[in-house]
């Protein structure tokens, strides 16, 4: 899945280009509040997993979706602050960009491992350079 505009306008059932701008708008504000929530800056390999890059993008169409549908600051409904799916999302992917980033349990860095046929990263693989050891932990 991508999080673009037009899978943007088909979650939201919009079939206008009225407020395309405002729309692409909130997908760049999603992406960059999401980005500073996890703690990978843009660009990071880690957003290159394939699992984490299909999640942030559910988190970013939510997140955007949220914005376009609670555009006003004064309503008289009940205001939800915070998105339970992004925010669910969001603290899968924090933890995991952690335990990345921080290693593992006995202080060994793990770096993202890259499948060269499929384009697939993997997060969890530690290679004996890292460990100093002669086994293969994942």
């Amino acid at each position: 899945m991508q999080a673009d505009l037009a899978t943007l306008k088909n979650s939201l059932r919009l079939d206008i280009s009225d407020d395309d701008d405002l729309l692409q708008g909130y997908l760049d504000a999603a992406k960059y509040n999401l980005c500073n929530a996890i703690g990978a800056p843009d660009g990071d390999a880690f957003y290159q997993n394939v699992t984490v890059k299909d999640e942030l993008q559910m988190a970013i169409l939510a997140q955007a979706s949220a914005y376009y549908q609670n555009r006003s600051s004064i309503t008289t409904t009940p205001v939800v602050t915070v998105d339970l799916v992004v925010n669910s999302i969001v603290g899968q992917l924090r933890g995991r960009y952690a335990t990345l980033k921080g290693g593992g349990a006995d202080g060994t860095q793990s770096e993202p491992k890259s499948n060269e046929a499929t384009g697939e990263v993997r997060d969890s693989e530690v290679t004996t350079e890292q460990t100093g050891n002669n086994s293969t932990n994942v």
